[in-house]
Protein backbone atom coordinates (compact mmCIF):
# COMPACT_ATOMS: atom_id res chain seq x y z
CA UNK A 1 0.00 0.00 0.00
CA UNK A 2 1.36 3.66 -0.47
CA UNK A 3 1.28 6.10 1.39
CA UNK A 4 -1.24 8.32 -1.12
CA UNK A 5 -4.09 9.43 0.03
CA UNK A 6 -7.43 9.19 -1.92
CA UNK A 7 -8.93 12.68 -2.48
CA UNK A 8 -12.54 13.10 -4.01
CA UNK A 9 -13.60 15.80 -6.50
CA UNK A 10 -15.01 18.68 -5.89
CA UNK A 11 -18.07 18.09 -8.34
CA UNK A 12 -19.13 14.73 -7.40
CA UNK A 13 -21.87 14.28 -5.04
CA UNK A 14 -23.32 11.17 -3.04
CA UNK A 15 -26.83 11.80 -2.58
CA UNK A 16 -27.33 11.47 1.40
CA UNK A 17 -31.12 10.42 2.59
CA UNK A 18 -32.96 13.33 3.98
CA UNK A 19 -36.45 13.68 5.72
CA UNK A 20 -38.53 10.21 4.64
CA UNK A 21 -36.67 9.41 1.54
CA UNK A 22 -35.09 6.89 2.75
CA UNK A 23 -33.08 4.49 0.73
CA UNK A 24 -35.48 5.56 -2.44
CA UNK A 25 -32.33 8.12 -3.39
CA UNK A 26 -29.91 5.79 -3.94
CA UNK A 27 -32.95 3.91 -6.35
CA UNK A 28 -32.57 4.53 -10.33
CA UNK A 29 -34.20 7.94 -11.08
CA UNK A 30 -37.24 6.64 -13.42
CA UNK A 31 -37.69 4.23 -10.23
CA UNK A 32 -36.98 6.95 -7.82
CA UNK A 33 -39.72 9.04 -9.13
CA UNK A 34 -42.28 5.88 -8.87
CA UNK A 35 -41.73 5.18 -5.71
CA UNK A 36 -41.70 8.81 -4.18
CA UNK A 37 -44.91 9.11 -5.90
CA UNK A 38 -46.21 6.22 -4.00
CA UNK A 39 -44.55 6.40 -0.58
CA UNK A 40 -44.57 10.54 -0.44
CA UNK A 41 -48.20 11.83 0.36
CA UNK A 42 -50.08 13.85 -2.41
CA UNK A 43 -49.97 17.74 -2.47
CA UNK A 44 -52.72 19.74 -0.99
CA UNK A 45 -55.58 21.20 -2.80
CA UNK A 46 -55.27 24.72 -2.99
CA UNK A 47 -58.04 26.36 -0.92
CA UNK A 48 -60.93 27.06 -3.04
CA UNK A 49 -61.32 31.43 -2.87
CA UNK A 50 -64.03 32.57 -0.55
CA UNK A 51 -66.74 32.91 -3.25
CA UNK A 52 -66.50 29.80 -4.50
CA UNK A 53 -66.51 28.36 -1.07
CA UNK A 54 -70.03 30.36 -0.40
CA UNK A 55 -71.28 28.78 -3.73
CA UNK A 56 -70.44 25.32 -2.92
CA UNK A 57 -71.25 25.83 0.97
CA UNK A 58 -74.80 27.32 -0.70
CA UNK A 59 -74.79 24.40 -3.09
CA UNK A 60 -74.82 21.46 -0.21
CA UNK A 61 -77.41 23.60 1.86
CA UNK A 62 -79.67 23.36 -1.24
CA UNK A 63 -79.43 19.45 -1.49
CA UNK A 64 -79.65 19.27 1.83
CA UNK A 65 -82.60 21.20 2.12
CA UNK A 66 -84.09 19.09 -1.16
CA UNK A 67 -83.25 15.88 0.87
CA UNK A 68 -85.29 17.12 3.60
CA UNK A 69 -88.37 18.20 1.92
CA UNK A 70 -88.12 15.09 -0.13
CA UNK A 71 -87.99 12.73 2.96
CA UNK A 72 -91.08 14.81 4.54
CA UNK A 73 -92.86 14.34 1.12
CA UNK A 74 -92.33 10.48 0.90
CA UNK A 75 -93.55 10.51 4.93
CA UNK A 76 -96.68 12.33 3.28
CA UNK A 77 -97.26 10.32 0.35
CA UNK A 78 -97.23 7.18 2.98
CA UNK A 79 -99.48 9.03 5.45
CA UNK A 80 -101.78 9.79 2.52
CA UNK A 81 -102.03 6.28 0.79
CA UNK A 82 -102.53 4.78 4.14
CA UNK A 83 -105.74 7.08 4.52
CA UNK A 84 -106.98 6.50 0.82
CA UNK A 85 -106.37 2.15 1.63
CA UNK A 86 -108.58 2.97 4.91
CA UNK A 87 -111.43 4.80 2.82
CA UNK A 88 -111.35 2.18 0.39
CA UNK A 89 -111.70 -0.65 3.25
CA UNK A 90 -114.80 1.58 4.53
CA UNK A 91 -116.13 2.06 0.75
CA UNK A 92 -116.02 -1.26 0.29
CA UNK A 93 -117.68 -2.43 3.97
CA UNK A 94 -120.73 0.32 3.11
CA UNK A 95 -120.87 -1.49 -0.29
CA UNK A 96 -121.22 -4.55 0.72
CA UNK A 97 -123.93 -2.87 3.38
CA UNK A 98 -125.97 -1.30 0.63
CA UNK A 99 -126.16 -4.33 -1.11
CA UNK A 100 -127.48 -6.29 1.70
CA UNK A 101 -130.15 -3.67 2.11
CA UNK A 102 -131.20 -3.67 -1.23
CA UNK A 103 -131.50 -7.22 -1.22
CA UNK A 104 -133.99 -6.98 1.77
CA UNK A 105 -136.04 -4.50 -0.05
CA UNK A 106 -135.86 -6.49 -2.88
CA UNK A 107 -137.26 -9.21 -0.77
CA UNK A 108 -139.90 -7.25 0.75
CA UNK A 109 -140.98 -6.15 -2.59
CA UNK A 110 -141.90 -10.19 -3.72
CA UNK A 111 -143.45 -10.37 -0.24
CA UNK A 112 -145.28 -7.39 -0.42
CA UNK A 113 -146.14 -8.16 -4.04
CA UNK A 114 -147.07 -12.34 -3.08
CA UNK A 115 -149.48 -10.96 0.02
CA UNK A 116 -150.84 -8.07 -2.63
CA UNK A 117 -151.87 -11.28 -4.70
CA UNK A 118 -152.97 -13.27 -2.92
CA UNK A 119 -154.93 -10.71 -0.88
CA UNK A 120 -156.48 -10.29 -4.50
CA UNK A 121 -156.64 -14.10 -4.49
CA UNK A 122 -159.05 -14.00 -1.17
CA UNK A 123 -161.04 -10.95 -2.06
CA UNK A 124 -162.16 -12.66 -5.06
CA UNK A 125 -162.68 -15.85 -3.19
CA UNK A 126 -165.02 -14.07 -1.00
CA UNK A 127 -167.19 -11.86 -3.54
CA UNK A 128 -168.11 -15.78 -5.35
CA UNK A 129 -168.64 -16.35 -1.18
CA UNK A 130 -171.11 -13.42 -1.01
CA UNK A 131 -172.56 -14.08 -4.76
CA UNK A 132 -173.26 -18.03 -3.40
CA UNK A 133 -174.82 -16.55 0.32
CA UNK A 134 -176.87 -14.33 -1.71
CA UNK A 135 -178.59 -16.97 -3.95
CA UNK A 136 -178.64 -19.87 -1.34
CA UNK A 137 -179.80 -17.72 1.80
CA UNK A 138 -182.91 -15.93 1.55
CA UNK A 139 -183.62 -12.33 2.80
CA UNK A 140 -184.54 -12.40 6.26
CA UNK A 141 -185.27 -9.60 8.25
CA UNK A 142 -182.32 -10.64 10.44
CA UNK A 143 -180.37 -10.46 7.48
CA UNK A 144 -181.25 -6.60 5.95
CA UNK A 145 -177.92 -6.25 4.44
CA UNK A 146 -178.12 -8.81 2.59
CA UNK A 147 -180.52 -7.37 0.22
CA UNK A 148 -178.80 -4.43 -0.31
CA UNK A 149 -175.51 -3.81 -2.22
CA UNK A 150 -172.74 -6.29 -2.39
CA UNK A 151 -169.99 -4.86 -1.41
CA UNK A 152 -171.50 -3.15 1.90
CA UNK A 153 -170.83 -4.93 5.16
CA UNK A 154 -173.83 -5.53 7.78
CA UNK A 155 -175.44 -2.54 8.67
CA UNK A 156 -174.77 -1.40 12.68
Amino acid sequence: MSDQSFEMPQDVRVPVPTGGEGPVVFAPAKLRKQLLAITQPPEPEPALPLDRHKTVEAGLAAFQQLAADRDNLKRELLAVREELTRRDVRLEEMNRLTNLIESRINTALIQRDAAVSEAARYDGLFVAIDAIIRKVIPASPLTPSLQGRPDEGPAG
